[in-house]
């Protein structure tokens, strides 16, 4: 059916960074003002993988301009934005400014990429675990994010299950939607705000698509 391929085409993709300032080396030179991939990989080193992961994942958060096997590469204005509002004293952390402008882009647009609708399916599994028990252990939290997710024949090892569920989670830690500890999983208030938008949202776009046919 058209009006659910939206929730069902769109997965969570397993790039390999495990937190969302580990792309920070790769934004600060563009928006210094290096615009080629060429470029990027003099200035920034390491293994042409990585540096694609790099940007694969600044891509899906909207944080840049780059179509594949491209070399022109530019900040988008919400990495633009995302630039401006680094942590001057730590610029390899991830300041607040920054995880909340990420955190209001995933709430406003849950469906936009992979990486996106990733981090909202982390959160949301959390919320669901939390009615059987709370915190939420992470095993648990393996197994039905798999589900969740629609990667249960990607995903098939109990390593692949755990690298995806740990970026994801780390990136919903990251931007304050979930919270850790030891291998326990909790909900921040931001996060369980941002679970009833998410479910209100998912309702209103199924009803929008299906008005069009």
């Amino acid at each position: 059916m058209k009006p659910i391929a939206l929730f069902t085409e769109t997965k969570p993709i397993d790039i390999g960074i495990w937190n969302i300032h580990l792309i920070h080396k790769l934004l600060y030179p563009i928006e210094a003002g290096i615009n080629s991939v060429t470029d990027l990989r003099k200035h920034i080193g390491g293994s042409p993988r990585t540096l694609y992961n790099k940007i694969k994942f600044a891509d899906e958060l909207r944080l840049i301009h780059w179509s594949p096997n491209e070399d022109p590469i530019s900040l988008t204005a919400l990495g633009q934005q995302y630039c401006e509002s680094k942590d001057t004293i730590l610029p390899s952390r991830l300041s607040e400014s920054q995880a909340v402008l990420i955190r209001s882009f995933v709430m406003s647009n849950p469906y936009e990429s992979s990486v996106i609708l990733g981090i909202a399916s982390a959160v949301e599994a959390v919320f669901a675990l939390a009615k059987n028990t709370y915190p939420v252990p992470m095993p648990n939290m393996m197994a039905y994010f798999t589900f969740h997710a629609g990667k249960y024949f990607d995903w098939k090892t109990d390593k692949a299950k755990y690298n995806a569920t740990r970026m994801y989670t780390n990136y919903a830690t990251d931007l304050g939607l979930l919270a850790k500890t030891h291998n326990n999983l909790y909900l921040t208030p931001e996060g369980i705000r941002f679970t009833v938008h998410m479910q209100l949202h998912k309702g209103l776009k199924l009803v929008e698509s299906m008005k069009v046919l």
